[in-house]
């Protein structure tokens, strides 16, 4: 501390200190009226930022003791009171609590311990709340809002922009929210792959953190999870997600001998897991909705089609020469893709399906690709991301 002043109205400390020794249930606290204030400077390092803090006691009855406490500072703003019996016991009211997170999160996140290590926040949270203070320990609920936040986790290439959760801690010594809290974000990116908007229910209970219902909008469609629970200590978890809407396009690179470009929409699921490593994919599956087509582009490949067809059956379809120059779109009315990083019995990492015909119905031809592919597949996919996002790999669990 750079600069102490106490400042005692009254010290109550004469013969009643030591007749109340002599007595059970005496008082623990000091019986002292008085404010005690100062200056706590570097907190951080020399030239940090400065907090101007202050305590104050009142003795409204005999042998209660209310206390205040004030904090004020660059980004922090903390007003609290307590009414306390002779043990130090009673009840506590956080009336005003309003912290700048980029400016403060280093000692926050020292202070929550080795969980958020390498990893760094923005926004404002504040937050307001009750309870009573038993054996030192404090119990109660209290309500915390984040606002404009902000999480960068460097070590896993995950950054959250846009944050506003509501939470409220039922419990705050057993670390216990009520159920089903908010949290929402309007983008961010998980290595080189944008995610738009989101949202969660989460629910925190000691260790245990349940997601529910979340939604992240993600290669034009939507990702969603029905619930999944994560120990905060060993964020290890596998899920599955079920995926609606995202852009065709995203299978292009499984089949990049043979088509150019593709639009229309795929739902499907993909199977998740997360370690200390990153986030693998694993087994899943895309296909186009019922009633869905998508237009695909095929690279110009004379004969890939008509080849092997005899003369009497090409001039029946002379669609498929359009197709197979890359004069017109195949629409496909099924697009079905099917992967699994471990590979299926006969070696395949992944299954192409196109079944459909030109776009144009008087060049009409039925066409129904199969495409194979067998080998790790992040030497064909990578989302335009760098190993952190991988298909399969890291140690099995």
């Amino acid at each position: 501390m750079s600069r102490l002043s106490l400042s005692v109205i009254a010290l109550c400390v004469s013969a009643q200190v030591g007749a109340a020794q002599s007595v059970p249930g005496s008082w623990k606290l000091p019986l002292i009226e008085g404010k005690l204030e100062g200056d706590w400077s570097d907190v951080f390092s020399p030239g940090g930022p400065s907090l101007h803090w202050s305590i104050t006691s009142t003795a409204p009855r005999p042998r209660e003791r209310a206390m205040s406490l004030v904090v004020n500072g660059p980004g922090v703003k903390i007003r609290a009171e307590a009414t306390l019996d002779p043990l130090g016991n009673g009840a506590w009211e956080l009336r005003e609590a309003e912290l700048d997170l980029a400016q403060w999160w280093s000692l926050a996140a020292a202070l929550a311990g080795s969980t958020w290590d390498g990893i760094g926040a923005g926004g404002t949270l504040s937050a307001h709340g009750a309870g009573m203070l038993l054996g030192g320990v404090p119990a109660g609920r209290v309500q915390l809002a984040w606002r404009n936040g902000r999480i960068d986790d460097l070590a896993h290439k995950l950054v959250i922009e846009g944050i506003t959760a509501d939470v409220i801690f039922e419990d705050v010594a057993a670390r216990r929210t009520a159920p089903a809290q908010t949290i929402a974000w309007t983008g961010g990116r998980y290595d080189l792959v944008e995610l738009g908007v989101g949202r969660a229910l989460i629910a925190l209970d000691g260790d245990q953190l349940r997601l529910e219902d979340v939604q992240v909008a993600v290669f034009g469609g939507d990702v969603r999870l029905s619930a999944v629970k994560v120990s905060l200590s060993r964020p290890d978890v596998e899920m599955t997600v079920q995926i609606f809407g995202v852009d065709a396009a995203l299978v292009l690179p499984l089949f990049p001998e043979i088509a150019t470009s593709a639009s229309g929409r795929l739902d499907g699921s993909l199977s998740l897991r997360r370690d200390d490593q990153g986030l693998h994919l694993g087994p899943g599956r895309l296909t186009l909705p019922p009633g869905g087509t998508a237009d695909v582009r095929l690279k110009p490949t004379p004969g890939l089609l008509t080849a092997s067809l005899p003369d009497s059956v090409r001039k029946h379809y002379p669609g498929l020469a359009d197709l197979e120059a890359g004069r017109v779109p195949m629409r496909a009315e099924l697009l079905e893709v099917v992967f699994d990083p471990a590979g299926d019995a006969e070696g395949r990492t992944a299954r192409v399906r196109l079944v459909g015909g030109p776009v144009d119905p008087r060049m009409r031809a039925p066409i129904d690709l199969n495409v194979n592919i067998r080998g790790p597949l992040e030497t064909v996919v990578q989302f335009g991301t760098n190993s952190r996002l991988q298909w399969g790999g890291g140690n099995k669990r």
